[in-house]
């Protein structure tokens, strides 16, 4: 047991014991308070910035699709009696054109990718 605890760094080991105290169903033992220290002590050191991060590009993601899909809507090309027409307004070069059209779709894109392959890796 020693080697394994050299070998694992305390956050994995931590992990799961954790899940295995779970998946047998043991959950009154996570009320222990060697466990609950653990997990405070886990919180505390690293598992709030993590969530933190994962939760502004969250919201980050969420404002660009927002200003993407806002903007694209209101300046959409119009389908009238089977002919498309766009509004003589959109200036391509315009801030808010760059910001959410532009530069939107690359950020949509890369946001979107990362958090699909960090589900996938999760798995």
């Amino acid at each position: 047991m020693e080697s394994l605890l050299v070998t694992f760094p305390f956050f994995i080991l931590m992990s799961l014991t954790t899940l295995l105290q779970v998946q047998n169903q043991r959950e009154p033992l996570l009320a222990h308070p060697l466990v609950t220290f653990l997990l405070n002590y886990k919180w505390q050191t690293f598992g709030r910035y993590i969530y933190y991060f994962k939760l502004s590009l969250y919201c980050l993601f969420l404002l660009f699709l927002t200003g993407y899909t806002v903007y694209s809507t209101e300046n959409a090309a119009v389908c009238v009696n089977g002919t498309n027409t766009r509004p003589d307004t959109v200036d391509e070069d315009s801030v808010p054109y760059v910001l959410w059209i532009k530069v939107g779709r690359i950020v949509i894109l890369a946001l979107a990718s990362w958090h699909i392959l960090s589900e996938v890796g999760k798995l």
